[in-house]
Order: C-alpha cells, then structure tokens, then sequence
C-alpha cells in the first residue's frame, strides 16, 4: 500500500475516533479487489487528465487501494473543472458507489477545521521604559527608570453559538536586573518581574445581552478609563444598543506581585468587594456616559493615600460622569470627571478629571499611520483608582501635561513615545514632578 495514503489514512482514522465521528459505510481500510471495476474507471480518468494519481503523478493499478484512498481520488475527479460527458458519467457512477466514504470524508475535514478553529491565539511582545522624578523625595524617589520586556499571549476558545472562553497570561522582566523579584520598592517602584494569569473568563453573548463571568476586564467605558483599567473577579452584565448599561458585581485585588506603580492606590495586594453600575448613550458622533462605583474593604480606614491625610473610611463611593466629541474623522475632544464622597479628605483629594484632544491614531495594520494626543490630568488614588495612563506616577496624585505620540513603523509594529510633567499633589505642599514614557510593541 502505498505509505503517503496509509499515513493520511491512519490520521483521518485517529481524528474520527477521537471525535467520536464514525463511518456509515464498511471498514475504509478494507481493499478494494482488484478486479473491481473501479480500478478500470480510475485509470482511464488517469489517462484522461481528470486526475493525477497518488499525488506523485503515478497510477499503481495492480496495487490493492483501500476504499478510503478510492474515495480521495474520485473526490479529486469531482473537483475537475472541466470533464467530458464520457467521464462525468462514470465519475457519477463511481461517486454513488464510493459515497458513503466521500461524506464521511467531507464530515471528517470539516470535523477537524472546526476544532483547529476553534482555539486561536492573540499576543504582543514589547520593550518599555519609564524614568520619573520628583522634587519632594517624601512623596517619590527622587529620579527613578525602568526597563521591562513583556509578553502577552490572548488564548480564546469557542464553547458554542453564544459562549467563548478567554485568557490573557503576563510575563513581564526587569531588564535593569535581568531577575525575577516579587514587589516594588518605595525607592525603586519599578523594579518588579511577574509572571500572571491576568484573567480567565467567559464571554456569552444573546442578541443585546452580553455576559462575563470570572476574572475579565474591566475598563470603565463611561470615562475613557479614568476611574479603572482593571481586572475583576465577578460578573458583569452589558445590555442595550444607543443607550448601555453595564452592571459589574465581584472582587477588586491588586496582587503582590504588580508594582504600584502601574495602578497608582498605595493598598497593592488587599482586596475589596465591588459594586459598579454605568449608563452610556452613544449617538452619530458623540458618546457620554456616567458611573457609580463602590469598593468596600475594612482596611480603607486610616489610609493616607499618598497625601498625608487619613481616610476614616472603609469604603470608596465613586461618582463619575464622561464625554467625547469626534469633530472630524480625525479629531476627538474628550473629558471626564471623577469624585469619591466618602472619607475624611481635602476637597482637592476627592476628585479627578482629565481633558484630551487627540488626532487620528495608530493603527497596527497601517504602516505610516499615527496619532498624537495633548491632555490635562488631575489625579488623585481615592478616585483615579486604577486609571488607565501608562504616564501616571508612581505616588498616584498627580496635576499636569500629558503630551503622546505613537506610529506604525511596520505591520503589527508600533512604537508609543508619552512625556507628563506638573506636580505631586500633597498636604505638606505640591512639587514638581515629570515623566517620560516609552513602548515599542510587536503584535501577532
């Protein structure tokens, strides 16, 4: 027999049955007798051009063929363009003879599309930098940089109609000291390697409904971020067209092993309960949105955050309210605000906002495309409680320019270049304070 076709033979039969697929016919490794008929309409569709063999051009036809094989080659006859009358005739004859094995073979590709499809893979490799300083060394260390190499891979897996699986795995090195540490430091906040399953979820969809359960992201629509960019542990209910809501319930932890520096609340590894709820309209070119967020956790109540002034709270009641404007294709205007109204705090430490205008964006898949932004922020970490900005400072409270960049040097490779400079924000007084911030991303 001839080894290519027993080989493709024995994959097919070991998909089957580890599909639980089975043949309606006899046994496909059965031969075919020699003197059967098909042997003679096989050949003669040889010599006619309509097919060519066993895939090295030859026709071996004094050697026993299982059905199986037969069924490939009149499949390949069937895929002819162009045949004549004689030999359509007997590619019919044969197709009803062998049909039994060209379904099961058509039902066992397909079969084993659908589970190579079924799990794909999304991921970014990419190289970071952040150096940060600040005048009042009470408040952060006085000059400060880090270099990291991260990977993330973005696994998703379709369950059936209506539910995916989804992943997302971190790794993350220090590449000023090329080891794995377990936390930041007060003097060096950068100095953090992890690896991490940041989230592992799934995602049901039915008509206007959307469904998360488990650790997902959250990335709160209504103020472009400002409050959180985070993973919680939950659920979270999406519904609506124009006019959204989105109801999240669960689980708020900063694990040990994330620098505070990449979140900005000084509480890194405690956990709190979390209640949010937002209302999003969006219609022709604008979008607006507000939020209620509450996160409860006992060990609130005598925090500083960063500012010198204890909390005597134990929770955050966060309110927040958001809009963006595109002018142009190009152009977005946005704003938000933020504000906790809870605890024992100055007025000036309750509240965030942000005000961006942005021209075009970078895209991916465009070589030469780009986009560059100009923004004011006013954040504080018992309102800005997990914002989204690469450009935020280790401490959290911060007030100033944020000025970005980025552009597509080839496809899936984009470099992000963000540069903020203002003030800590702090009871014993403001100082100066900037930060520049670089990232070169690949995408696969």
């Amino acid at each position: 027999m001839n080894k290519i076709f027993y080989t493709a033979a024995m994959s097919m039969a070991l998909c089957a049955a580890s599909t639980g697929i089975t043949f309606a016919a006899a046994n496909p490794f059965s031969d075919v007798p020699l003197d059967n008929w098909a042997y003679d309409a096989v050949k003669q569709l040889a010599q006619d051009g309509v097919i060519n063999g066993y895939g090295d051009g030859s026709f071996r036809g004094q050697q026993p063929i299982t059905r199986y094989e037969m069924a490939q080659l009149i499949a390949k006859a069937m895929a002819h363009p162009n045949v004549s009358a004689t030999d359509k005739a007997m590619i019919d004859k044969l197709s009803a003879e062998f049909s039994a094995e060209l379904t099961n073979l058509g039902v066992r590709i397909d079969a084993l599309e659908k589970k190579t499809d079924n799990l794909k893979w999304n991921g970014t490799v990419w190289y970071e930098y952040a150096s940060e300083r600040h005048d009042n060394t009470d408040i952060g260390p006085s000059k400060v940089s880090a270099n990291r190499l991260i990977l993330r891979l973005e696994p998703s897996m379709t369950i059936n109609e209506h539910w995916e699986a989804k992943a997302r795995l971190d790794y993350s090195l220090d590449t000023n000291s090329g080891t794995n540490t377990t936390y930041g430091t007060a003097s060096d906040p950068y100095s953090t390697s992890y690896t991490k399953l940041d989230q592992a979820y799934v995602d049901g969809n039915y008509a206007n409904l959307n469904i998360k359960l488990g650790r997902l992201p959250y990335a709160t629509a209504n103020d472009g971020g400002l409050v959180m960019d985070d993973q919680i542990t939950g659920v979270q209910l999406n519904f609506g067209k124009k006019l959204q809501a989105s109801i999240t319930a669960g689980r708020h932890s900063l694990a040990p092993d994330v620098p505070p520096t990449d979140h900005g609340i000084p509480y890194g590894g405690d956990t709190s309960s979390y209640q949010g709820i937002e209302l999003n309209y969006s219609h022709d070119k604008l979008h607006t949105g507000v939020a209620y967020h509450h996160f409860g956790m006992k060990d609130f109540y005598d925090r500083d955050f960063n500012v010198g002034q204890d909390y005597k709270a134990d929770s955050l009641n966060i309110w927040s309210i958001g809009a963006d404007y595109q002018f142009t294709p190009s152009f977005v205007l946005s704003a938000a605000y933020a504000k906790n109204t809870q605890g024992d705090l100055n007025e000036r430490y309750r509240k965030s906002y942000t005000v961006q205008a942005s021209y075009k964006e970078a895209d991916p898949e465009s070589t030469g495309s780009f986009g560059i932004y100009a923004a004011y922020r006013y954040l504080t970490a018992a309102s800005a409680v997990v914002p989204t900005y690469d450009i935020l400072l280790s401490n959290g409270n911060q007030k100033g320019w944020d000025f970005g960049a980025s552009y597509t040097f080839a496809p899936n490779t984009v470099g992000t270049i963000e540069y903020f400079t203002g003030k800590d924000l702090h009871a014993d007084g403001d100082a100066n304070a900037s930060k520049l911030f670089g990232k070169l991303e690949f995408f696969f």
